[in-house]
């Protein structure tokens, strides 16, 4: 089954710059499918979307 097709994967469009929307979807995804706090930090991290980080 590929990522597409499975239930637990979000399908998110993304544009550049991403909307606000799209950050607090992603930040909302992300808190969701986190294992606990420093899974949450280290995902956000990754993806440029802690608070403070420069856009």
């Amino acid at each position: 089954m590929s990522d597409s097709t499975r239930p637990d994967r979000l399908s998110l469009t993304v544009t550049d710059p991403p909307t606000p929307e799209q950050e607090q979807r992603a930040r909302l995804a992300v808190a969701h499918h986190a294992t606990g706090p420093d899974d949450c930090r280290h995902l956000l991290d990754m993806l440029g979307l802690l608070p403070g980080d420069p856009q």
